[in-house]
């Protein structure tokens, strides 16, 4: 793109303070294209906040720990009223959405009856193990790890979050979705996609490149550079 301002503006968006420094005085969210990457420290509650989007049609709501306070005779003396605003165009929103249903579909369902996105996150030297799960009316973000960075595993087999985090999200819904009394309905659905949304995920219409002859010059380009699978 030649600049990343366009990725910290969306972050802004969303919750995350591109202006935001550490205590070495450098940016929270850098200038630097590795970010694209996910190559950012992010709090839970950060992550958490900004899928949040997603689900509500491009909106963005600020996290609330307390939404209400009574007092003895249940007179409201606090009310928590997050802040919203509109982050993402709810076209590109829908496509976002959907890649994010399409993440956790075909073999890598997680067996459960909610409408749902998601997408796993693995950091440097399987530190951290991250699943950010979507439903219509309810966002999960599970964070596994330490805090302390040389707490990880030794390989991705162990220490990737689709292993770490993802069967803890799958149970947690699965508690949701067989608690009639925790107030989860599993049978609610996303918003129906804007006008436009058919022609933007019809990928079809975009390959301009027969497979069979995508795969002839890739041949061609191996061979060029000496270069062989197993299969020659």
């Amino acid at each position: 793109m030649g600049t990343v301002a366009p990725i910290r503006d969306l972050l802004h968006n969303l919750g995350i303070d591109k202006n935001l420094r550490l205590e070495n005085g450098r940016l929270a969210v850098p200038k630097l294209p590795s970010i694209c990457l996910g190559a950012v420290d992010l709090s839970l509650l950060e992550m958490t906040g900004a899928y949040d989007a997603f689900g509500n049609n491009g909106t963005y709501v600020q996290p609330v720990f307390i939404t209400r306070i009574e007092d003895k005779n249940g007179k409201i003396i606090y009310q928590g009223i997050p802040n919203r605003k509109s982050a993402i165009n709810p076209l590109y929103n829908s496509v976002m959405l959907a890649m994010l249903k399409n993440n956790i579909s075909g073999k890598y369902t997680l067996n459960l009856k909610s409408k749902l996105g998601g997408k796993t996150g693995t950091t440097n030297d399987f530190a951290d193990g991250w699943f950010m799960g979507v439903a219509p009316t309810l966002v999960t973000g599970i964070w596994t790890g330490g805090d302390d960075k040389w707490i990880r595993f030794l390989t991705l087999d162990e220490g990737q979050g689709f292993i770490m985090a993802r069967p803890i999200a799958q149970k947690f819904f699965q508690k949701l979705e067989g608690d009639p009394n925790c107030g989860y309905d599993y049978t609610s659905d996303f918003p129906t996609p804007p006008a436009g949304y058919e022609e933007m995920i019809d990928c079809a219409q975009l390959k301009t490149i027969r497979p069979s002859a995508e795969r002839y010059m890739l041949r061609k380009k191996k061979e060029s550079l000496e270069e062989f699978d197993d299969e020659f």
